[in-house]
């Protein structure tokens, strides 16, 4: 029998299938919105890595990509800092070489490498905005992904 109580059965279902996928797209597209959460494009080297490194608590660190160097940081002591951000220059993606020249009193060391940059959006999967960076470890004067 197709009379109103089939034809009101069916719109029901088809009503509650709509809900269903309405919340599917939801869920699918990042939830109920962005947060507002802001990122930088940076490099991060871990503090400890670097005092091992050099042999001290106390230098300066330079830190270039791709050719472009930031200013010189001052150290006074490292085991005070979790790690240290160096801004990466503007539009670098991909591949990077990355030349990090630490200084203490008593040392000078050099290690130079290729680092993979990794896209993030700290707001969730489809909000703005889309930041680049690399956490990054110094070993036997290369530097590399960590």
């Amino acid at each position: 029998m197709r009379g109103p109580v089939a034809v009101f059965g069916r719109r029901r279902a088809t009503a509650g299938f709509r809900v269903v996928a309405l919340f599917g797209v939801v869920v699918l597209l990042g939830g109920c919105g962005c947060t507002t959460v802001g990122c930088g494009n940076d490099l991060r080297i871990d503090a400890a890595t670097l005092a091992a490194w050099v042999g001290s608590d106390s230098f300066a660190v330079e830190v270039c990509v791709d050719g472009t160097c930031d200013v010189p940081l001052e150290v006074s002591d490292a085991s005070a800092s979790e790690g240290f951000g160096f801004p990466l220059p503007e539009g670098a993606s991909g591949t990077v070489v990355v030349d990090v020249t630490v200084q203490s009193a008593t040392a000078v060391r050099h290690a130079s490498g290729s680092v993979m940059l990794r896209e993030y959006r700290p707001n969730g999967r489809f909000c703005a905005p889309t930041c680049s960076g690399a956490d990054v470890a110094i070993d036997d004067d290369v530097v590399r992904n960590r």
